[in-house]
């Protein structure tokens, strides 16, 4: 009996690991993994909206090196799996205080 490539590949368990890039379906760098599971990952989303997000392990479509290839586009992702957390950018924003330049007393027009 041969033992094909998929079987070799349930048999040793997950390829993903921690701290693994994630990369959607358009190609795009949008987050890292925090954790994974025999039948499911999170990943901490930080383009567009900053949420932590629980995928299933279908949605990979393939591992290179540190990067996790997703058959999935970031509209498609909320669909199929699951938000944990979402931070909402008002947070960020509350904390930012605007930043006032002084002009100098004598300065001179620039002509």
């Amino acid at each position: 009996m041969r033992v094909g490539l998929t079987e070799r590949r349930v048999s040793q368990g997950s390829l993903l690991k921690y701290g693994m890039h994630v990369v959607d379906a358009h190609d795009q760098l949008i987050g890292t993994i925090l954790l994974v599971r025999k039948d499911h990952f999170v990943f901490r989303q930080d383009v567009g909206l900053n949420q932590i997000v629980s995928l299933p392990m279908v949605s990979v479509s393939g591992v290179i090196g540190s990067l996790v290839f997703l058959n999935l586009t970031p509209g498609e992702i909320p669909m199929f799996g699951r938000i944990i957390e979402r931070r909402e950018r008002t947070q960020a924003v509350a904390n930012l205080r605007p930043r006032v330049a002084m002009l100098p007393l004598g300065a001179e027009p620039a002509l």
